[in-house]
């Protein structure tokens, strides 16, 4: 009985002037925030990714996306003609860095560090993804995908096949880590013999 009373009460608040009032100032609070959040991360790693671009892509084949969720800036273009799209997530201990490499596969697999979904690695070549430092999830998809999170295919990346490996690093992520990550996530997609000189070197300490 009071809690069906308590639901009539703020039923009759909320469609009142004041409750009106007060949904209205929560939802201009509400995108208040949200907008200082994307001005804050839209163009926090702009100068880095163009750093990056310079120096990784094709000429003239890079640009700098905005994704709205989580709201982030996104450097799309190509390295020696392989497309691909790169972002930075900050994190509370450590940013994550997400390489999206656009291109048919043949690999059906979703890997984080605890655990492995689709295809058996019978000739033991993912094992090699779980070998890059900071390793957090790899996802490979010969199809489609509408799903989306961080962890595989986060928004403003598209839903084309292709490969996507997450890791968490520390610190700035220099032009020849990057570029060996795409190289690698070509050797992996190609069946090309893999070694440890392949596998990208991230950041593994905090850098101020």
């Amino acid at each position: 009985m009071i809690r069906g009373y308590c639901t009539s009460c703020y039923y009759w608040f909320f469609n009142s002037p004041a409750g009106k009032w007060t949904l209205a100032a929560i939802g201009v609070a509400f995108l208040s925030i949200y907008g200082a959040g994307m001005i804050r991360f839209h163009g926090r790693y702009d100068a880095q990714y163009a750093v990056l671009a310079t120096q990784v892509c094709d000429k003239g084949s890079w640009k700098i996306e905005r994704s709205l969720l989580p709201p982030s800036s996104v450097l799309s273009g190509s390295f020696e003609g392989h497309k691909f799209k790169y972002a930075i997530y900050p994190d509370l201990f450590a940013t994550k860095s997400h390489l999206y490499l656009e291109c048919p596969t043949q690999l059906k697999v979703k890997m984080t560090a605890l655990r492995h979904w689709g295809e058996d690695d019978t000739e033991g070549r993912l094992r090699w993804v779980a070998k890059v430092p900071g390793f957090a999830a790899f996802m490979a998809t010969p199809g489609r995908i509408w799903s989306r999170n961080i962890d595989t295919r986060p928004l403003g990346f598209g839903g084309a096949p292709g490969l996507d490996l997450l890791v968490r690093n520390y610190g700035k992520v220099d032009a020849a880590t990057l570029k060996k990550s795409i190289q690698f996530l070509v050797a992996l997609n190609s069946n090309q013999e893999l070694s440890a000189s392949l596998l990208p070197a991230y950041p593994k300490q905090l850098q101020y």
